[in-house]
């Protein structure tokens, strides 16, 4: 039996045994269907329901994503350069023309200002091509790390004395 309640679908079966028992299946769309009752596990008086889920998937596809960072913002700027008041003319449209309006404008001038590319995610191994640090400081870090770990283990005064010349450097 399926009711709505509140743009709920409740799927309602009852079982008599003992007393009158209500088992639902509450979904938003009519996905169930087959609901059977199984036995309960081990001692307890809840007995399994059994359904079939019925649910659709859309795939998406790589979509072209936006360099934003490689993007001709004066070009942009300059192509969104209009007398607005006269292109949307409030007296004349409503809310949704003149929106629709902006935004196929909007979305021209990024078209040709904002270059594009396809996928996900980033290109490459990032973190591997990606290098803040010159080698100068590079080394001088991981001598930094080699003395502290020396000190450490050593607690010897010269080491620290060492790598606090080194800390300061770096």
């Amino acid at each position: 039996m399926l009711h709505n309640v509140r743009g709920w679908d409740v799927h309602v079966t009852t079982t008599v045994e003992i007393r009158l028992r209500y088992d639902l299946v509450i979904t938003s769309e009519d996905f169930v269907s087959e609901i059977e009752h199984l036995r309960p596990l081990g001692m307890s008086d809840h007995c399994i329901l059994k359904f079939t889920y019925q649910q659709h998937f859309t795939l998406y596809k790589n979509v072209n994503k936006l360099r934003l960072d490689k993007g001709n913002y004066k070009q942009l700027s300059e192509y969104l350069n209009l007398n607005w008041d006269d292109l949307l003319r409030v007296e004349k449209n409503s809310v949704d023309d003149m929106w629709e309006k902006f935004k196929v404008i909007m979305h021209d001038g990024i078209e040709q200002s904002i270059p594009t590319r396809k996928g996900y995610g980033k290109l490459g191994n990032t973190k591997k091509s990606f290098q803040p640090f010159s080698a100068d400081l590079r080394t001088l870090i991981h001598c930094k790390h080699r003395l502290w770990n020396r000190w450490i283990s050593s607690r010897k005064e010269t080491i620290y004395k060492e790598y606090k010349v080194i800390r300061n450097k770096s």
